[in-house]
């Protein structure tokens, strides 16, 4: 039953899990540290430099040491898991360019207004499903 739940949410989600499974094989290739995050499948890319974090449906690549906020991460990259799970072949359109546009280029914005990055609906929501702050 397990194997016939992630194929379906594999399928689901085919758009995002595919580049997901085309990005972890490039950096599980570069032998980073690998592991499961409940049921998603998580690599360490990086651990130097301004980095970032990004889920891809079944995917979560975290591309900086987040010491002790690394649960905090996580746990909001596996609440947009989530999101995918829920919305499908929809998650990149409402959630996954949005939440690249917000983090890409409001920075500043969001700097001078003292606004937090978690205040966008995606990130907020994604740390609501995620348990943020449980």
């Amino acid at each position: 039953m397990k194997l016939i739940k992630k194929i379906f949410w594999f399928m689901w989600g085919l758009p995002q899990n595919i580049v997901g499974s085309i990005m972890y094989a490039i950096f599980r290739g570069g032998d980073p540290d690998a592991f499961m995050y409940k049921d998603s499948y998580v690599v360490q890319a990086g651990y130097n430099g301004p980095g970032g974090a990004v889920s891809l449906g079944m995917f979560i690549f975290l591309f900086r040491d987040y010491g002790d906020r690394k649960e905090r991460i996580l746990k909001h990259e596996y609440g947009h898991s989530i999101q995918s799970k829920i919305l499908g072949p929809l998650f990149l359109l409402i959630i996954g360019l949005p939440s690249i546009i917000w983090a890409s280029f409001f920075g500043e914005f969001r700097r001078k207004r003292n606004i937090s990055y978690y205040s966008f609906y995606p990130e907020k929501w994604a740390d609501h499903l995620g348990g943020v702050d449980k």
